[in-house]
């Protein structure tokens, strides 16, 4: 989510919990806006929150990691867990 936002809270739009806005509390900028966040999970956020809330790092690893996961299954690689 590499942009300019005006953020509006402290907690992730799609679980709730601390988002870790570094925009919320004063910074500059987020960690998010350092991170590639993916379309799919942006597509989740209700629109009048886009672009203007963070996801939290936790639902970002948790997408990702689903993401990896369907791009192994689909090249027939076996996780190791």
């Amino acid at each position: 989510m590499v942009q300019k936002k005006r953020a509006v809270g402290p907690s992730c739009p799609l679980c709730g919990k601390p988002n870790q806005c570094g925009v919320t509390s004063g910074a500059p900028s987020c960690w998010c806006m350092r991170t590639e966040v993916p379309k799919q999970l942006i597509e989740r956020v209700p629109d009048a929150l886009k672009g203007i809330v963070c996801i939290c790092e936790d639902c970002v690893k948790a997408e990702l990691a689903t993401i990896l996961s369907r791009q192994e299954a689909s090249e027939g690689v076996v996780s190791r867990e």
